[in-house]
């Protein structure tokens, strides 16, 4: 086979093997360039260059040397290893040729007045295929229930999806010192012999720490027909949460239905139930009602042949692989990146590459690297390179995938410096959590988190007060201790520290909207359980001094208000946030005949958007939430986006009263995609302040070193088509809570809805 020129010489020969879209001429990507490269220091430089590269290479280069390399974490520790000896930048090249060669050998580095690199094409294209990557939104190589990376012409690359878990919990604390016991109806159905295995799952827990963990590990469950299984376990006196459940692991699928959680005293038999939420899966729900999904890599749905008991039971079952292309465009051979990472360096590398059934072309000429074995805690934060690797996965997954740097009008490129040099001096995990934390911030995503793995190393509690910003000032909204504090105080200091002092740099370390991260400002005062915190609060006109210690769980108490209660006798309230729609279904007559009903949606919902098809006269198919199409780097999407919307039918009965929805900046996500509706199509008087103005199904991976890291992965609009994102939905009667209302325990946000001081949208 003869090696021709870079221009791919023929289209005809890539569409007679359907494999997708391509052009006549090659397309070359320029990412932005760097500024002022030599006013870093020659380690610095190669740092930032191996980063960029490091996420071309990963995420978009096509060759199977690349895609076979099983330990990028490895390599980017060692890779960060190596340009921490460049001390020139004569060594920055060799240093990154070195790296990146046996992952990526048709990568090229080329300097100022050298000759352009090519990749050689095969003049002879029969019987050759295409190799491209193709990401549908934040896939990063991997796959889960909506994003979704492959390489055209490969398998789908799938590590084991692990554990397939389902999981609820409990207060531990009335059950200290008795006996608890999980009891359920399981099945497997096995895909590969003897391969599937089902669990029951049962963690009494303190400190965010195992006292006593059950999985049924050396007695799983491989049987095809329904049993009865039941673990047990005793709840320590220091317990504080009591997490149960079921997983799955293997090929096959797991079957679930009438768990039951008991107690009973210390060396008695007298059991009673433990209530649970929809313990039997018999509610339906877009989501398992009542139950946390905990893997990206599985399927949960009610299955409703032959359950154990009622109409339906539980299903769990690994992710089918997607089979073929993910959509019809892709990068085509000749398509190339040509970057410049220093002042006179460049980096060229292609896009797409011809295979045929070894590999593919042109083909690696020596073995593959292995990067030197790097000592047992290789991946403790305490390594400098740790954490550099942490920062360069970071910075490059919202690099590629985060879909709103069109919006928040973030310098990207200048925050990698900034986060690799802050890395660098990190001490430990939590400092490595702020620095990623500030990363973070400057995306301004509201979903944007970094998380420690396993538990923290000091023991953490925050102070049983929920505290709001209310007028520019800390005020308490709940409390656990009226006695030391009531609701409506002001905390004007903590440990001598004023609270506005003590938010700001709260703030800089949360990400999304100003109100949402006002919202979470309000967290102040965590620490040390054994160390008692000094508030200087003011109530009316006395000032007054008070220690609290933090508590390890804070929960606040519930809402009075009833979930479906009448106001007025033609006035109905709805809490949407505590409600699940078999309640209200119970309800609708009522609400459909009411000359009012306020529906509140502070928070989130309780998987019942389900409502809106009552309040809709016709069928809707707006589009509103937008997965990227990705086959090239640094946002450069050509292949534009996958929309899609609820297409939500109306319902009888028709709810035809005047309609007013209560929310704030507590309404986010989901929550914000029931008030989009609201907003879009008119279907209610909005009241109260704008929502938190982040929506998208979340993306969450590992980094080196153990942090967690979640961004946003998807675009979503408002339903005429403006922004969403940093905004949220607008009120159309605004009211904010005063400290006054506070104090006297009003209600305000729904005292101007229930007077209907506006008339209601016309719908």
């Amino acid at each position: 086979m003869r090696w021709g020129s870079q221009l791919l010489s023929s289209c005809w020969v890539l569409l007679s093997l359907s494999l997708g879209a391509c052009s006549s001429t090659p397309q070359a990507t320029s990412p932005p360039q760097p500024e002022a490269a030599s006013a870093l220091s020659p380690e610095d430089q190669a740092l930032v260059a191996f980063a960029k590269v490091y996420g071309y290479v990963r995420w978009f280069y096509p060759g199977d040397e690349a895609f076979e390399a099983d330990w990028w974490t490895r390599f980017a520790v060692e890779g960060a290893g190596r340009m921490l000896q460049v001390h020139d930048t004569q060594q920055l090249r060799p240093a990154l040729e070195a790296a990146f060669a046996p992952l990526a050998h048709n990568l090229k580095f080329y300097a100022d007045g050298e000759p352009h690199p090519f990749t050689p094409l095969p003049s002879d294209t029969g019987g050759l295929q295409v190799v491209a990557w193709q990401h549908y939104g934040a896939g990063l190589g991997e796959i889960d229930r909506l994003y979704k990376s492959l390489r055209l012409n490969r398998e789908a690359a799938v590590k084991d999806p692990g554990a397939g878990m389902i999981t609820q919990f409990v207060d531990a604390k009335p059950y200290r010192g008795m006996r608890i016991q999980l009891r359920g109806a399981l099945r497997v159905q096995q895909k590969q012999a003897d391969d599937t295995r089902g669990h029951l799952y049962l963690n009494v827990m303190a400190n965010r720490r195992s006292i006593q963990l059950l999985k049924m590990e050396e007695h799983p469950v491989r049987r095809p027909d329904w049993q009865v299984y039941e673990i047990e376990a005793t709840v320590a006196d220091e317990a504080e949460r009591i997490v149960f459940g079921v997983f799955m692991r293997g090929a096959g699928s797991l079957g679930a239905d009438d768990l039951e959680l008991r107690v009973a005293p210390a060396g008695s038999d007298q059991w009673r139930r433990v209530t649970i939420p929809n313990a039997g899966f018999e509610q339906d729900a877009r989501t398992i009602a009542g139950w946390t999904q905990g893997s990206r890599a599985h399927r949960f749905w009610l299955d409703t042949q032959e359950p154990h008991a009622g109409k339906q039971s539980l299903a769990i079952t690994p992710l089918a692989l997607p089979q073929g292309p993910l959509f019809a465009e892709h990068a085509m051979p000749g398509d190339v990146l040509d970057l410049r990472l220093a002042d006179t360096l460049h980096a060229f590398m292609p896009l797409a590459l011809y295979s045929d059934a070894r590999s593919t072309l042109p083909r690696l000429a020596t073995a593959p690297y292995q990067p030197p074995a790097l000592p047992a805690n290789f991946q403790s934060y305490g390594d400098e390179r740790v954490r550099i690797a942490a920062a360069v996965v970071a910075w490059n997954a919202f690099q590629h995938f985060y879909p709103y740097f069109d919006v928040v009008q973030t310098d990207w490129n200048a925050e990698l410096p900034k986060l690799l040099a802050a890395a660098r001096q990190a001490a430990d995990a939590e400092a490595m959590q702020r620095v990623l934390q500030r990363l973070v911030h400057a995306a301004h995503d509201g979903h944007g988190r970094v998380t420690l793995g396993g538990a923290p190393k000091q023991p953490y509690g925050e102070l049983p007060l929920a505290i709001g910003w209310i007028e520019g000032r800390a005020v308490v909204t709940q409390t656990l201790v009226p006695q030391n504090v009531q609701v409506g105080d002001v905390i004007v200091k903590i440990d001598g520290v004023a609270t506005e002092a003590l938010a700001r740099d709260e703030d800089a370390l949360l990400s999304g909207s100003p109100q949402w991260r006002r919202l979470w400002a309000g967290r102040l005062g965590g620490g040390d359980p054994a160390v008692a915190k000094r508030l200087d609060i003011e109530r009316g006109s006395r000032h007054l001094q008070v220690e609290l210690k933090p508590e390890r769980r804070t929960p606040m108490p519930d809402q009075p208000r009833a979930h479906v209660e009448q106001l007025r006798p033609d006035i109905w309230y709805v809490d949407l946030r505590t409600t699940p729609m078999d309640e209200i279904r119970a309800h609708l007559d009522t609400l459909a005949a009411a000359k009012g009903v306020i529906f509140d949606l502070r928070g989130y919902p309780k998987d019942n958007h389900e409502i809106l098809r009552h309040l809709l006269r016709e069928p809707e198919q707006t589009q509103w939430m937008f997965v990227p199409k990705i086959t090239r780097p640094d946002r450069d999407w050509p292949a534009g986006f996958d929309g899609m919307g609820w297409n939500l039918q109306p319902a009888q009965p028709h709810i035809g009263g005047r309609v007013a929805f209560l929310t704030d900046e507590r309404a986010i996500s989901y929550a914000e995609s029931v008030m989009g509706y609201v907003e879009g199509l008119k279907l209610g008087e909005i009241v109260g302040s704008p929502t938190a103005g982040t929506n998208g199904n979340i993306r969450q991976f590992g980094l080196p070193g153990g942090l967690g890291l979640a961004f946003t992965g998807m675009r979503v609009l408002k339903h005429d088509g403006t922004q969403l994102h940093g905004i949220g939905v607008l009120p159309t009667v605004a009211v904010m809570p005063t400290i006054v209302g506070i104090r006297e325990g009003r209600d305000e946000v729904l005292e101007v809805a229930l007077r209907g001081l506006v008339p209601a949208a016309p719908r």
